[in-house]
């Protein structure tokens, strides 16, 4: 999972649980100008295996990255990834984002569609890397206080029917 080649503890990518709350969302609020709220992550979590899907990955018993994506008649629409500020460039997001895209196709789910700042370009890039195409822009979808920001509209087809 880890591109890195430093010895240390093992990451381990789990579903999120009712006891993750807490750290899930001190990374929401940490990581994005407008998080979700603590409500909308529980809920999430107690969606878990209808049409919500989600995993972390855990280092020492520390939550360092996590996903959250809705499954949908055809399509995977992946919600939500993030990475704690010290562990970025590491590879957890990929893991995260492969894992999805295996579900996925593992369900037979035709695509998957992500929104993602037009300001991200890390995020970008990796989404390309893994296949993703932008097929458009949705004006104004991000909010980060006083300033609006386009998403970018991307898609991976899965193959399924």
């Amino acid at each position: 999972m880890n591109d890195n080649d430093s010895a240390g503890p093992e990451p381990i990518m789990r579903p999120i649980e009712m006891t993750d709350l807490d750290r899930i969302h001190e990374l929401e609020t940490e990581i994005f100008a407008n998080p979700w709220s603590r409500r909308c992550i529980a809920g999430e979590i107690r969606s878990q295996g209808k049409q919500t899907h989600t995993r972390v990955i855990e280092i020492d018993g520390d939550i360092v990255a996590y996903i959250i994506a809705w499954f949908t008649r055809n399509e995977v629409h992946l919600a939500n990834v993030a990475v704690a500020e010290g562990h970025r460039h590491k590879g957890y997001a990929r893991s995260l984002v492969e894992w999805l895209i295996d579900k996925g196709e593992a369900a037979e789910m035709v695509y998957m569609v992500l929104e993602v700042r037009v300001t991200n370009v890390a995020a970008i890039r990796l989404y390309e890397r893994l296949g993703f195409e932008s097929i458009g822009v949705r004006k104004g979808y991000y909010r980060d206080g006083e300033t609006v920001i386009d998403a970018r509209l991307m898609v991976l087809h899965l193959g399924g029917a």
